[in-house]
């Protein structure tokens, strides 16, 4: 949580003026302020309540205000109701859970437990309503509300009715309203102008004039601005004028109360607060004591504006605990702190308590007179009877710096800039000077002592000087050297403690003659975590502490000369510690940069104040802590000085619980309401339900305690999930992300070193939906229903697998029917054509004999035509075998349709007129061309026209007809209707619709089959509805097929191409040599006549023959088939792969498997590309040339940019760790001038002709110059780095000539070692050789 900002500002309280002692002045009262800076919506503060909870409401000229102690929460005073609104706010009061809130336009009640604000409608039996600005509003002890509304009355409110008395008898005259309002025990007091003072008197339910004649006459003439209770029986009365009186209103006696500004001041609020009477003003607040008449001003002039910050007071309201709050005109709010440890602060100013400077540097005590030195302000001594500042003697210090004081009985010694010591006597103010020539022209002293034995130590910026008693003359303690001393300290035993500002501490033995240093290392070993220490403390009990920058407080332990060092590991608010002090009880005392530490040695319990508490706005100074005879500590720092007293931080009150104020789900504010997770303020919440989908739930902790809140602790734990506390860094936020649904209680604590308080709060994250218990219900039901579905399906399923294995059975006896009937038509098949052959035979000899009857001619052409017909029903019988074993074989062409129809027709013609059929034949004149098997169309159509000369009774239509793509040959015959199921079954195999009655015979393969090939040409037979007569046979077939080639003289191999012209390559052009392997003549001469132009191009046939090639000579890349004799692709490849010589050259597979697996195997054995056949020409030489050109790209890429490296090539996984393990040999040996190609070959274990050929082939490079190029990138990573000169830099990579090294720096990277360190030492960034502009080499 964000801290809020309060600067709160520490005095005291004058004591009585004329009253001088030589005891130290108590201090009575701190103040902190709360105005805008801290959000308060206005400096403008009216009003003031502290509700039930602790938290204080500030009521101001533009809104609502709720403080917490750290932060201010503004509320708009509207009624979304009546839409009726006024942040004009004067008054408040709380009554049951609510706060009526007086304004300029009436009275608004805030519920708040739902955190609404309600205009107060009711009307009086007169009819008069509460509309205007509302000055006071109060309850009695009746259950009444009183409410005073000066243009008005007073109105007296009782649950739902209200009263109204105009007080006096005014008609609106200003003059003559009702002006304040007080009870005073049971009594009910009202103040007018110029009309008395009246009291309610319930037996007559009125006002009535208060007080004897006399006192009435003296209350007529007074505009009363103020009433307050003084006693249960006393009542105290103010007017504008500054008149003060006290009236007891039962005996009616009246007297004065005098104070400095009685007659001349305007009152505006008065109280009592113990024995003090505090009276506030439009000039500040009078405190007067009732026991002995004295009276302190607290104004901006006595106080300084930093303190106090306005002097017209609007209201105050007393606290339980005796403190006061103090509402302004413009200086927002002032908390008057009278109990518990309170501070006294002074600061810069004009005033008596303020100082000469901001910039303390160094602090000193004498009998009743606390010394401050400043930077910019001289000296000045500090009053502590009556904390009055003497700054009489700040223009005798030179240039008005002090850096230190020092003080030994009544002298103060005073180190200032460049001058030396200045000695002032405090009791005659003689000043004398000394040290002024220690060191040249510069004699700034830091720090002074004179010891036990009257040896005078001075330090300065350049080492220690040492006086000896007695003497007159400084020398130069030369074991220090020029040490920067900060502070020197004199234990009790004699021993003389000097600390540096960077090296360390020392520690002289007046026994031993002898110096000790204690200095901070890398590792702690002695416990000192700093060079810079500060200052030195000796405490009650003898221990030696000595407090740094940077490395907290260290306690010193002569037993093992190391130190115990507390920092903010140790719980310490900050690691930059300044002086020390110890209180009575052993606590020490001391500042840092984040506030005031207390600190218990016994148990190492810390306690912080911080800054803005009262303590330094601005951090401590060095040397500047000192206390006084009656045990008043003094801190100063950088804008005050701080006194208190630390025996009064006692810790007696117990602390207010911790309570949630703000819910936020996500970073949406949560309010209470009915569709709300919150159904009240939180404030009355103990139990928070969120549902399950709040991702992030957070929460504002607020803890309504305000005396020195700073030093409270917050923590908090969720159980069951945390089983230890978890400190609050933010205590204002609080936040849970991602609560699985359940159950939690949310404690939070609260704990200032002494008490500790702990609230819990119900935390139930709602489950979702389908978490609930109804769903779970839901989820029973669901798995019941599911189980008897389960098992009504298992019963259902056990019948259907019995009805099932019984088809399957029949099913099974079917097909065995089917193969045994195809098997035996099968072999009937080959019978008949045994015979057909010896019909044929005998009508071949008849055709040479001669026959010249033309009848006769005619039907042996038909016995012959029918006679080749049965040969081909028998081929038919065979292919029919070949489509049931799914082995089709079709050859497609472009044929005439309309032609072959004729054609087939032409053969039936004769048969159909001879059994008395009539024809109606309808073809297109036209042709129609169509890509289909002849020879499978034509077995379809004359089983069409077969059974329609079988199964009709005496007429036949057929029609041929072509549109969208398709032709359609419908074959229609009367005679008995094919009907129902049989429809559909006649396209199986071997069915028959009645066989036993069947006059035409068969055995039902005809149009199983016709439909078959059909289906086989993409197209459909079936059986239609669409004639006039019995039965429609309807064949559509495409007139087109996809995919089909009917080129019959393409080549098969050559088809896998897209063949594409292509540029010509020149010869010089062809730099690359290509091994390609394929086993297919076509294709490898196809390619072999492709690629020659654009590569050295060698052929292999197998992956055998290409292993000896590759022995034989060096190839730039393999292409090669997958699946080929003797050795197959993936085995060429791997071999290729795992010979180191071969081991870089990439290989491509060319192949027409396009599968994954085939892809993937490629690739793992090593493979660079994968190529699919068919493809194209263009693509495919493109491929290879972008392969190796890359390849080529990095090689020089690697050669010419310095910051190139083998990780940004792309080398397959044997070369990387090859050029990986170069790279390391050469870098181990890089200074090595005799490193030697012998020694890398050594290291690798293989010749240095290997070796040559295995770094030849990778780049080009002898291995001598791969290990120069190796030397000189890493010269350049030198050179980057800016650490070393370019002279170094050769000599560190092995080459001792520098203009050498120059040389081939130039040649290589083409920039001088020089311009390319320029060019480093210019970019931020990593050198890039782009950016380095070429140079000659350097001589």
């Amino acid at each position: 949580m964000r801290h809020t900002n309060i600067i709160k500002i520490l005095i005291a309280g004058m004591l009585v003026l004329t009253a001088v002692a030589a005891a130290a002045a108590p201090i009575r009262f701190s103040i902190s302020k709360i105005d805008n800076s801290d959000g308060l919506s206005s400096n403008n503060v009216k009003a003031i309540h502290r509700d039930r909870f602790g938290f204080m409401w500030f009521g101001t000229k533009n809104g609502l205000n709720r403080y917490d102690g750290l932060s201010v929460r503004r509320f708009n005073c509207y009624d979304p109701t009546t839409r009726r609104g006024n942040n004009n706010i004067s008054s408040i009061f709380e009554r049951n859970d609510s706060l009526w809130v007086g304004t300029d336009r009436g009275v608004y009640i805030y519920d708040m437990r739902r955190e609404v604000f309600t205009h107060m409608g009711l009307r009086s039996r007169e009819g008069i309503a509460a509309d205007d600005w509302v000055e006071t509003i109060f309850g009695d002890s009746d259950g009444n509300i009183w409410v005073l509304i000066p243009n008005q009355g007073v109105f007296r409110i009782n649950g739902k009715a209200m009263d109204y008395y105009s007080v006096t008898d005014h008609g609106g005259d200003k003059g003559k309203l009702p002006q304040c309002i007080t009870a005073v025990g049971d009594e009910i007091f009202v103040g007018t102008s110029f009309q008395g003072l009246f009291k309610y008197d319930r037996s007559s339910n009125c006002f009535k004039q208060a007080g004897p004649p006399d006192v009435r006459q003296r209350f007529s003439g007074m505009l009363i601005s103020v009433l307050a209770p003084m006693t249960d029986h006393d009542i105290l009365l103010g007017d504008t004028n500054g008149n003060l009186l006290c009236l007891d209103i039962h005996s009616g006696d009246m007297r004065e109360i005098p104070f400095s500004a009685a007659g001349h001041v305007y009152l505006r609020k008065v109280c009592r607060l113990g024995d003090e009477l505090w009276i506030g003003t439009q000039g500040g607040i009078c405190i007067l004591d009732l026991n002995d008449g004295s009276e302190t001003r607290v104004t901006t002039e006595t106080m300084g504006e930093s303190a106090f910050t306005d002097n017209v007071i609007y209201t105050f309201y007393p606290d339980d605990k005796g403190n006061l709050w103090i509402g302004t005109l413009f200086g927002g709010v002032n908390y008057f702190q009278r109990t518990g440890l309170v501070f006294e602060y002074f600061t810069k100013g004009s005033s008596q308590r303020s100082l000469s400077g901001n910039l303390l540097r160094g602090m000193a005590y004498t009998p009743g007179k606390v010394w401050m030195g400043y930077e910019d302000g001289g000296l000045d001594a500090l009053d502590v009877a009556t904390c009055t500042i003497d700054r009489s003697m700040t223009d005798r210090i030179p240039e008005k710096s002090v850096l230190n004081l020092q003080s030994i009985g009544n002298t103060v010694m005073a180190g200032s800039v460049r001058h030396g010591l200045s000695v002032f006597d405090a009791d005659s103010r003689a000043v004398s000077n000394m040290c002024s020539n220690l060191h040249g022209s510069d004699n700034s002293v830091y720090a002074m002592l004179e010891d036990s034995k009257g040896n005078l130590w001075v330090g300065l910026e350049w080492g220690l000087y040492f006086r000896p008693n007695g003497s007159g003359e400084f020398s130069n303690v030369t074991e220090l050297g020029y040490d920067w001393i900060s502070n020197i300290y004199e234990t009790r035993d004699g021993r003389i403690w000097i600390t540096t500002m960077g090296n360390g501490a020392w520690m002289f033995d007046p026994l031993k003659r002898k110096f000790f240093h204690y200095g901070f290392d890398e590792q702690y070993s002695n416990g000192l975590r700093s060079n810079s220490v500060s200052s030195v403390f000796e405490d009650s009990k003898g221990r030696i502490w000595l407090t740094t920058d940077r490395g907290g407080l260290s306690l010193f332990n002569p037993d093992t000369q190391k130190f115990t060092t507390y920092s903010s590991e140790e719980g310490l608010p900050d690691n930059v510690v300044y002086n020390v002090l110890e209180d009575k009880l052993g606590n020490l005392w001391f500042g840092t940069n984040s506030g005031l530490v207390k600190m218990d040695p016994a148990t190492q319990k810390i306690k912080t104040f911080s800054s803005h508490r009262g303590t330094m706005p601005r951090g401590f100074s060095y040397n500047s802590a000192v206390a006084d005879e009656d045990g008043y500590f003094y801190f100063g720092g950088l804008g005050g000085v701080v006194r208190f007293d630390p025996l009064k931080d006692v810790d007696t009150d117990s602390l207010p619980p911790l309570y949630l104020t703000r819910m936020r789900i996500g970073n949406e504010e949560v309010t209470p309401g009915d569709d709300s997770p919150l159904k009240e303020n939180l404030l009355f919440t103990r139990t928070i339900e969120v549902p399950h989908s709040a991702a992030t739930i957070s929460f504002n902790v607020a803890l309504p305690y305000y005396a020195n809140n700073q030093t409270v602790v917050y923590s908090y734990r969720l159980l069951p999930t945390d089983k230890e506390w978890i400190y609050i860094t933010n205590p204002r936020n609080l936040s849970f992300v991602g609560l699985l649904p359940g159950d939690y209680d949310l404690e939070l604590r609260a704990e200032n070193g002494t008490n500790q308080s702990v609230n819990t709060y119900k935390l139930s994250v709602l489950p979702s939906w389908y978490e609930s218990w109804w769903a779970y219900l839901i989820y029973a039901s669901i798995f019941g229903g599911l189980l008897l579905t389960g098992w009504r399906y298992y019963r259902y399923r056990q019948e259907r697998q019995m009805i099932k294995m019984a088809n399957e059975m029949s099913i099974r006896k079917e097909k065995d029917l089917y193969k045994n009937k195809i098997q035996f038509f099968t072999e009937i098949a080959h019978e008949i054509r045994t015979p057909l052959s010896l019909i044929g035979s005998p009508l071949e000899a008849i055709d040479e004999i001669g026959v010249r009857d033309e009848r006769v001619e005619r039907y042996l052409k038909i016995i012959r035509m029918n006679a080749n017909r049965l040969l081909d029903l028998t081929t038919h019988l065979l292919d029919f075998q070949k489509i049931d074993g799914n082995q089709p074989s079709l050859n497609f062409e472009n044929v005439d349709v309309t032609a072959l129809v004729q054609k087939i027709f032409s053969r039936f013609e004769l048969t159909m007129s001879l059994k008395n059929k009539t024809v109606t034949a309808s073809l297109p004149d036209k042709s129609i061309f169509a890509t289909i098997d002849p020879e499978a169309i034509t077995k379809i159509i004359s089983n069409l026209f077969n059974n329609a000369l079988k199964y009709s009774d005496s007429a036949i239509e057929i029609a041929l007809t072509a549109d969208a793509g398709k032709f359609t040959l419908a074959v229609a015959s009367d005679g008995a209707r094919i009907e129902g199921e049989h429809r559909l079954r006649i396209f199986e195999p071997f069915y028959q619709i009645d066989p036993e009655t069947s006059h035409a015979g068969g055995v039902g393969i005809g149009l199983p089959l016709a439909s078959s090939l059909a289906k086989l040409h993409s197209g459909s037979l079936t059986l239609a509805d669409t004639s006039t007569l019995a039965n429609t046979f309807v064949l559509e077939m495409p007139l087109h097929q996809e995919n089909v080639e009917v080129d019959n003289d393409s080549n098969p191999v050559m088809a896998e191409f897209v063949m594409e012209e292509d540029n010509a390559v020149s010869t010089a052009d062809r730099a690359y040599s290509m091994l390609f392997v394929e086993d297919n003549a076509d294709m490898r001469d196809f390619l072999y006549d492709q690629l020659s132009r654009s590569f050295n191009i060698e052929t292999a046939v197998n992956g055998v023959e290409a292993l000896k090639l590759l022995a034989e000579r060096r190839f730039d890349i393999v292409v090669t088939d997958i699946m080929m004799p003797a050795m197959d692709g993936y085995e060429l490849c791997s071999r290729i792969k795992e010979n180191v010589d071969s081991s870089n050259i990439p290989v491509v597979f060319l192949t027409a498997k396009n599968d994954l697996d085939s892809k993937l195997k490629a690739l793992k054995c090593g493979g660079e590309a994968y190529i699919e056949k068919p493809f194209s020409i263009k693509y495919f030489r493109q491929q290879i040339m972008s392969l190796l050109d890359n390849r080529q790209h990095e090689r020089k890429a690697f050669l010419k940019k310095p910051f190139f490296t083998i990780d940004s090539m792309k080398l397959n996984k044997a070369d990387e760790e090859f050029m990986n393990k170069v790279v390391k040999i050469v870098t181990d040996n890089i200074a090595d001038e005799n490193f030697s190609v012998e020694a890398m070959a050594e290291a690798f274990c293989m010749s240095r002709s290997s070796l040559l050929r295995r770094i030849k082939t990778l780049f080009n490079l002898s291995p001598v110059e791969l290990i120069r190029l190796i030397k000189l990138k890493k010269a350049a990573e030198l050179i980057q780095e800016g650490k070393y000169r370019i002279g170094d830099v050769c000599f560190m990579v092995g080459i001792n000539s520098s203009s050498y090294f120059s040389k081939l720096f130039f040649k290589q990277f083409g920039v001088t070692p020089k311009a390319f360190e320029k060019q480093c030492q210019k970019n931020s960034a990593p050198a890039k050789l782009d950016d380095i502009t070429p140079g000659a080499p350097e001589n």
